[in-house]
This record gives structure tokens, C-alpha cells and sequence, in this order.
């Protein structure tokens, strides 16, 4: 009767200890930014490999424009997701990071490459060289992301500027958790 009484006693003590203690850091979502600019997320406990990541998501005439920054499988990458894109459209991607300077040869220009379409969405993934151009903007600069979209006869075309200054946060937060 001790020892079954001893067991229960500990196992009562493990799940109060589970159930009572407080919770991780990860499973977090915390946006950052005057107007929620970028948002992140931290790893989650029970799906590790699909990593930490900031977002920043907008809905522009129709299309919904995700720019990313993730690690997934411990890679890290900058890459935009398009949608609501058809099978008879062909999408593209091109990022321009600028800091203020009104000299056009001084940005920073990126082209997507097509990672995968699946359903309404299309996926680019861009270079290391733009993903690390991103990561040392300073805080003054822009993310200017331009979408295309063609169907043949038509050409539908959006563009939006994503401040890169709640990004250091952002990424502090899905990196480290929050406090």
C-alpha cells in the first residue's frame, strides 16, 4: 500500500509540476512594429523542424503578399509568398532594399525564384545574398516588394514597402522567445 500510495504521490507531483509551471517560449506569436509591420513566431515544441520565423502580410488589390524570414530545418531564407495565384497565371518576385538613397544604383535589387505552386499559392525563395542584405539593412531602410502577375494577355502588377526596422525585434523574438 506505501509503495502504490509513493507512486501516486509522485505522479501527482510530476503533473502538477507540468500542468502548474509556467509556460515556454515556444508556440509564441507577437507582432512588432507602429503598425504590426512584422510579426513572429518562436519554435514550436512539437513540430521543431518548421523553425522560428517573421512575417509580414499584406493584402493588396486582391492578392495576399507574404514576405518571410524563417528557418526551417535549421536554413534560414528570405522568401515571399503569393496569393490567390490561378494555374493559368504565372507569377514573379523582385525585392529592392533601399535605405533612403534616391540614387537607383545604390539599392539592392533581388529576383525570386519559383519555389513551388501549391493550390492558390505560389512560393519563391530568393538568394542568400538578399536574405543577409535584409538582415544588415539599417533600420532606416525599406523591403519594396514587386509582384506580377500574368495570364497571357493581361499583366496585374502590386508593389509594397515593408519598414525594416521592427525586424531586428521581430527576429529577436522568434530567435530567443519572449521574456
Amino acid at each position: 500500500m506505501r509503495i502504490m500510495t509513493g507512486w501516486y504521490l509522485t505522479l501527482a507531483s510530476l503533473l502538477a509540476v507540468l500542468l502548474l509551471s509556467a509556460p515556454s517560449q515556444a508556440n509564441e506569436y507577437r507582432c512588432f512594429g507602429d503598425n504590426d509591420e512584422w510579426c513572429a513566431w518562436t519554435v514550436p515544441e512539437s513540430t521543431p523542424e518548421k523553425g522560428w520565423g517573421t512575417i509580414s502580410k499584406v493584402r493588396h488589390r486582391g492578392l495576399v503578399v507574404e514576405t518571410v524570414i524563417d528557418a526551417q530545418n535549421n536554413v534560414a531564407a528570405l522568401r515571399v509568398r503569393v496569393s490567390p495565384v490561378t494555374d493559368q497565371e504565372t507569377a514573379s518576385v523582385t525585392l529592392s532594399i533601399r535605405n533612403g538613397e534616391r540614387d537607383w544604383r545604390m539599392w539592392r535589387n533581388f529576383t525570386g525564384n519559383m519555389e513551388r505552386f501549391e493550390e492558390t499559392i505560389t512560393h519563391f525563395v530568393l538568394s542568400r545574398q538578399a536574405l543577409e542584405s535584409a538582415l544588415e539593412a539599417p533600420a532606416d531602410a525599406q523591403l519594396y516588394v514587386f509582384v506580377e502577375l500574368k495570364n497571357g494577355k493581361r499583366s496585374h502588377k502590386v508593389s509594397h514597402k515593408v519598414p525594416v526596422a521592427p525586424l531586428g525585434q521581430a527576429l529577436r523574438f522568434a530567435r530567443m522567445g519572449g521574456s
